[in-house]
């Protein structure tokens, strides 16, 4: 059951990761040359948000990777 759990966290760890990559990489992209306000701040929302969500990926992948060694560990 714990094994399912942690499983679960890194899955969803990936996704969170790669749902930052799209939003910085290829929602937001390069800033415009002489953009306007309403562009600006659409390229703002999507560049924060891939800069929030893939951390955050990161660090569900990590800590489901350290919980499972701890696991395996405890088992022995």
């Amino acid at each position: 059951m714990k094994s399912k759990i942690i499983n679960f966290i890194v899955i969803i760890g990936i996704i969170v990761f790669f749902i930052g990559v799209y939003s910085m990489f290829f929602k937001a992209g390069v800033p415009y040359i002489d953009p306007t306000p309403e562009m600006t701040r659409n390229w703002m929302f999507y560049y924060n948000v891939g800069k929030l969500t893939m951390p955050a990926g990161a660090v569900l992948v990590i800590i489901g990777i350290v919980f499972k060694i701890l696991i395996k560990l405890n088992k022995k």
